[in-house]
């Protein structure tokens, strides 16, 4: 898969799942994973990989996510809740959408 395969630069269709009850669906925040993925050029994400993305990001976004969360967000550390509405919001950006709701909107 390249960037260009995406919508909002970067967008698969998920399976069809709506957003239900203001609930995040986990499909939708492992497509934004998958599309970070690329974005980044890595086909996996280790401890290692943690500070550079987390750099890239700040770098393109003017956002900051930190190196914790993202570790959270990726599995490397035990979480026991879902990512944040601004964790996904930034990442969301990161992609190339202008939000988390957009991202929504263009890959339901």
């Amino acid at each position: 898969m390249q960037p260009s395969d995406f919508k909002c630069v970067i967008g698969l269709k998920s399976e069809g799942k709506k957003l239900v009850s203001g609930k995040r669906l986990s499909s939708e925040i492992e497509l934004l994973k998958k599309q970070v993925y690329v974005k980044a050029g890595l086909k996996s994400v280790g401890l290692a990989d943690i500070a550079s993305l987390t750099a890239q990001i700040k770098k393109e976004t003017n956002l900051d996510l930190s190196q914790v969360t993202m570790s959270r967000l990726f599995g490397l550390t035990v979480s026991k809740f879902g990512p944040s509405l601004f964790t996904l919001h930034v990442l969301s950006v990161y992609c190339g959408c202008e939000s988390w709701d957009t991202f929504l909107q263009v890959n339901t």
